[in-house]
């Protein structure tokens, strides 16, 4: 190869450097640029979704009707959701090896025990969970409100739950009025009993 040739190659490796180098700033500032946006953009919606008021986050827009299932008592018996039509009734799902769920359990109880004129379902799903650890659970800390086992998890799909703890809050007329997902503390769980409670 003669000085010439090696010349000419050479500007043409270096035209090639530049080009590649020029090339992948500017994709790489227009890539930053939308990603900016893109963020402002996911920003702006949740900003959007979490206003003062927790209506838009938990309650129905349009009147929902609680869907009937069937599970099974502590004993092994069948029962439906049906058999406690008529009162305002707490479902919430559960289950052993959820801790946020066993935080809340202790406030279901007290509630369970403060407010009579509400039936408090305790819906376990059985089909993740062992009833033997389940038991054991109840038993240890002496929780009495009633625990249904979703052996065929008839209740959990119907609901639709696909993050524990859930709680729908429904009344009389067995209209959903609330559905919470995650923890609640006392006086939340306080809040949604009023939303329900019969004046």
């Amino acid at each position: 190869m003669n000085k010439r040739n090696v010349i000419v190659f050479s500007l043409v490796a270096v035209l090639c450097f530049v080009g590649v180098y020029f090339l992948y700033n500017g994709l790489t500032k227009d890539y930053k640029e939308k990603e900016t946006e893109t963020t402002t953009v996911t920003t702006t919606i949740i900003e959007e979704e979490n206003p003062a008021t927790e209506k838009t986050l938990f309650y129905p827009q349009n009147v929902i009707k609680a869907e009937d299932f069937k599970a099974y008592d502590i004993d092994g018996n069948e029962v439906n959701l049906s058999d406690c039509y008529g009162k305002p009734i707490v479902l919430n799902f559960w289950s052993t090896w959820c801790n946020h769920c066993k935080v809340e359990l202790p406030l279901f109880e007290k509630a369970y025990k403060e407010n009579p004129d509400i039936t408090f379902i305790m819906i376990n799903i059985t089909a993740a969970d062992d009833i033997k650890l389940v038991k054991e659970l109840l038993e240890k800390n002496g929780y009495t409100f009633t625990v249904w086992l979703d052996s065929d998890v008839d209740a959990t799909a119907k609901y639709g739950v696909s993050s524990i703890p859930a709680t729908f809050f429904i009344d009389k007329d067995g209209n959903i009025v609330n559905h919470t997902v995650g923890e609640m503390d006392e006086t939340t769980l306080e809040k949604r009993l009023e939303m329900i409670r019969e004046k």
